[in-house]
């Protein structure tokens, strides 16, 4: 059998109570709990930590072996072209971004004609047309600057294709240009 408390506190010198037993064992209990929580939060840290640094050696490999003489770097052969076509393989990229330019320009200005309605109040239908005169004058603009590449490069095809477009976009714009005039 165990001895009574009563019989350890008496024959205890320190004379600890029950209150000091009880309050050992409170901050005991919340010293542990506390370290159990920054242990968890230490481990989350640290598998946190480890899954990035996990991210960055994936994502920088290759580097990272170049860097180790891992691997060696093979350099593509350099193939020689001349200027002429370099220059002209210039120009058609240019054309090209032009080109995307002009399809969103003739978008919008669809857009604008299409707004374009008799019935509208005086006010309305002159802000319509100033749009459309604004955006059919910006879209010459792009087309007379591609149109000039396309004489450069003698692509007679192309030259042919931007004066039509080039003519409807001018009557277009003529158009709108009388109806302001009349409005005045």
């Amino acid at each position: 059998m165990y001895p009574s408390p009563s019989l350890i506190l008496e024959g205890n010198p320190l004379k600890v109570t029950w209150k000091g037993i009880v309050g050992l064992v409170v901050i005991l209990t919340g010293v542990s709990i506390a370290a159990y929580l920054l242990s968890s939060i230490e481990g989350f840290v640290a598998g946190v930590l480890a899954v990035f640094i996990g991210f960055l050696v994936s994502f920088f490999r290759s580097d990272i072996k170049r860097y180790l003489g891992l691997t060696e770097e093979k350099e593509l052969p350099k193939i020689e072209v001349d200027t002429e076509d370099k220059q002209d393989r210039e120009d058609l990229k240019i054309i090209r971004k032009l080109e995307k330019k002009i399809g969103k320009q003739r978008q919008k200005l669809a857009k604008e004609v299409v707004q374009y309605n008799p019935a509208l109040p005086e006010k309305k239908r002159r802000k319509v047309d100033q749009d459309i005169v604004e955006e059919a004058t910006e879209l010459i603009g792009l087309l007379d600057s591609v149109k000039g590449r396309a004489i450069q490069l003698g692509e007679s095809e192309l030259v042919h294709h931007y004066d039509e477009i080039l003519a409807e976009i001018k009557e277009t714009r003529e158009k709108s240009m009388r109806r302001l005039s009349e409005q005045k």
